[in-house]
């Protein structure tokens, strides 16, 4: 899934932000690319409807889930826990 999450992710930043983002930031910062807490819902909603699950309230803080690499690894057990059902 990694590849085609990054993928996914970028593009959807690059719509987001205006910016343009590559699989090579996975470690950056999401605030370096201006993503605020309302941006960070909107790309937590693309996520949760791409892959169909809905994130714990836990993790909807821009802070635990900074990277897009962070957010990969978050979504990755919630799509392993998916495919065990």
């Amino acid at each position: 899934m990694n590849n085609e999450f990054y993928c996914f992710m970028c593009e959807t930043l690059n719509k987001l932000t205006g910016s343009t983002i590559d699989k090579y930031n996975i470690e950056a910062d999401l605030s370096t690319f201006e993503i605020n807490s309302l941006l960070f819902i909107k790309l937590i909603v693309e996520i949760e409807e791409k892959y169909g699950f809905e994130f714990d309230d836990e993790y909807l803080i821009l802070e635990k889930m900074n990277t897009i690499n962070a957010i990969y690894l978050i979504t990755q057990k919630y799509v392993d826990g998916l495919k065990q059902v």
